[in-house]
């Protein structure tokens, strides 16, 4: 894969889930990059954080959020738990066919949403 194709995924992924709320999600920022691989020169791999406001609806916003992870091609997980103050709190985890990942966490209190591409060809120093 190379490291355009890579970004991409990433960021339009971002996109599609700041379009939800952008409350919620409410920039898209530029990704880091970082060295992937089994060498420190062989692969180049792309981060987004992202936190912001809880959405108007925790849950819903969850439920909409894994149909557009699927939609995109994602394989998708959903858990929920409890915030320390007993508040559900509702994770998400998804990865594409190509090894992007998405963590996306919404409760009452924020949401935060993390985003990795897939290992490309390339070096992290080159996008620094």
């Amino acid at each position: 894969m190379r490291p355009a194709e890579a970004r991409l995924e990433g960021s339009d992924v971002l996109a599609k889930l700041r379009d939800l709320d952008e409350t919620a999600i409410p920039t898209s920022p530029a990704p880091s990059s970082v060295e992937c691989g089994p060498h420190s020169d062989e692969g180049v791999e792309f981060h987004w954080a992202v936190q912001g406001a809880a959405a108007e609806d925790a849950r819903e916003y969850a439920a909409r959020a894994v149909t557009v992870l699927k939609a995109a091609g994602f394989s998708t997980n959903r858990t929920t738990s409890e915030t320390n103050d007993e508040r559900p709190l509702y994770d998400i985890g998804g990865e594409s066919l190509s090894g992007a990942q998405v963590t996306l966490s919404a409760s009452a209190l924020n949401t935060v949403l993390q985003v990795s591409s897939a290992c490309a060809d390339g070096e992290a120093a080159d996008f620094g």
